[in-house]
């Protein structure tokens, strides 16, 4: 094997224009905003390691796929005939 591997995803047996494209993007060097997101995103990710998984992640609130003004129509529309009918026997 004249050349080791780039990456684990890289095979021997890859093309050239592959390993090109592959060593092109591990040589490009970071900007500093690239810098210091990814610093910030290891910090973030090194304070979860060892803990739990309950406490890591955040629980998702639950929203509803139908707004409430649409609930008050379906149910205005369900209910409404009876709500108009008792009015009708009393007035």
């Amino acid at each position: 094997m004249p050349f080791p591997p780039i990456d684990d995803r890289v095979s021997p047996q890859a093309s050239p224009s592959a390993i090109n494209v592959l060593t092109e993007a591990v040589l490009q060097a970071q900007t500093p905003q690239q810098r210091a997101a990814n610093a910030k995103f290891a910090r973030r990710e090194e304070a979860k390691m060892g803990k739990p998984p309950t406490t890591v992640t955040k629980k998702q609130s639950f929203k509803s796929p139908i707004s409430k003004g649409w609930i008050i129509v379906l149910a205005f529309v369900l209910c409404g005939g009876v709500i108009f009918e008792v009015l009708r026997m009393f007035f």
